[in-house]
């Protein structure tokens, strides 16, 4: 790789920096390329991003900034995943694909801005997608509506048979 090269390669690596909320690093030692191109479309297909850089290329990429804090995690064969939008979509495909694949790793990875480990990236994986929350979230509501709408009927009554026992007392 030529210095021209490289020179774009860090400016499209500061680019993702700049842009992702979404950030993991895995460690993809001993993982056949044609596993690597089946876990790219995978995630194409969800709108993500996978790309294998040079460790000493991220490094001086996030020389100086916040990310600084994973400096230490780029080491070896390294491939990150990204994505601009803040959904937990990339650690589900990569929970589907480790089903697959036994030896991929997470190294560390940053979301909203905070350094995360491979636990964090399980317990995002767990998390359901945006049309499963909103069913179960219009669900609940709706249980909830019901059961308003049956009080508010038998409330009158309730509220009369209240009233008349007090005037009886009085």
């Amino acid at each position: 790789m030529n210095r021209e090269q490289k020179v774009k390669s860090l400016d499209y690596l500061r680019t993702i920096f700049n842009s992702f909320k979404l950030l993991i690093v895995l460690d993809i030692h001993k993982i056949p390329a044609e596993e690597i191109r089946k876990l790219r479309r995978m995630l194409s297909i969800k709108n993500l991003n996978l790309k294998v850089f040079n460790n000493k290329l991220c490094r001086h990429a996030i020389k100086d900034t916040h990310l600084n804090v994973m400096s230490d995690m780029l080491i070896g064969q390294i491939a990150i995943i990204w994505d601009i939008n803040n959904n937990p979509t990339a650690a589900q495909v990569l929970k589907d694909f480790k089903k697959d694949i036994i030896d991929l790793k997470v190294k560390c990875g940053i979301h909203n801005g905070k350094l995360i480990d491979s636990q964090y990236v399980k317990s995002l994986s767990n998390i359901p997608n945006l049309p499963t929350l909103r069913i179960k979230i219009i669900n609940i509501l709706s249980q909830f509506s019901i059961r308003i709408i049956q009080n508010l009927k038998y409330s009158p009554l309730t509220i009369l048979s209240v009233l008349n026992l007090r005037k009886k007392l009085l």
